[in-house]
């Protein structure tokens, strides 16, 4: 494992602690599967990611006052991740002639950036909230999906059953989130909708 230094502003975080909490995931999965995504993207799939990363401007993370006047200062993270995150950061870093800090930051804007316009965010914590319990399920998976999720596993640093969160909360977040704002959830926990 690599380790990985960097500076994210508080607007960053904000959206980033959001997202991750809309999948019972902790900030650090998210940020390096949101990095492997952007990674992967630039390895194959150049042209749309040369589009994406020049419209990234970089703001300095600095901090910000809060209704006090006192600073509150960014978030810094120091965490371990695998060889092809480390090395495809290498890559863009020397492919534009910049900053690690600047580069990771770019990455992570604009996977959050794509999140959140597929997925109501508000929606989904306030969803959590509510339910307070993280379900647990038990899925057959068959070999060859199984031997799929420990490469991934590799390549990421995510545990398998994080990557299966990670999966089916993306999809969910890609192809249903057209409903969120039509089902609600009473107190009690059931779930109805204003359509039936």
């Amino acid at each position: 494992m690599y380790k990985l230094n960097f500076t994210i502003s508080l607007n960053t975080f904000t959206k980033l602690n959001r997202y991750a909490l809309s999948l019972s995931l902790p900030i650090q999965t998210t940020i390096r599967f949101l990095l492997t995504e952007q990674l992967h993207s630039f390895e194959f799939d150049n042209q749309y990611f040369i589009t994406k990363y020049k419209k990234c401007k970089f703001k300095e993370a600095i901090g910000t006052l809060d209704s006090y006047g006192k600073e509150k200062k960014p978030k810094r993270y120091s965490i371990e991740v695998t060889e092809y995150i480390y090395n495809g950061i290498y890559e863009i870093k020397k492919t534009y002639k910049t900053k690690t800090n600047i580069v990771i930051n770019n990455l992570l804007h604009i996977g959050i950036n794509d999140k959140l316009d597929s997925f109501n965010i508000d929606y989904s914590t306030e969803f959590n909230d509510i339910l307070k319990n993280t379900k647990q399920y038990a899925i057959p998976l068959s070999l060859q999906f199984t031997y799929r999720l420990q490469d991934i596993s590799k390549i990421t640093g995510i545990k398998t059953n994080q990557l299966i969160s990670l999966i089916i909360g993306n999809y969910l977040i890609e192809h249903f989130s057209e409903y969120d704002n039509k089902i609600y959830m009473s107190n009690s926990g059931k779930i109805y909708s204003d359509i039936w």
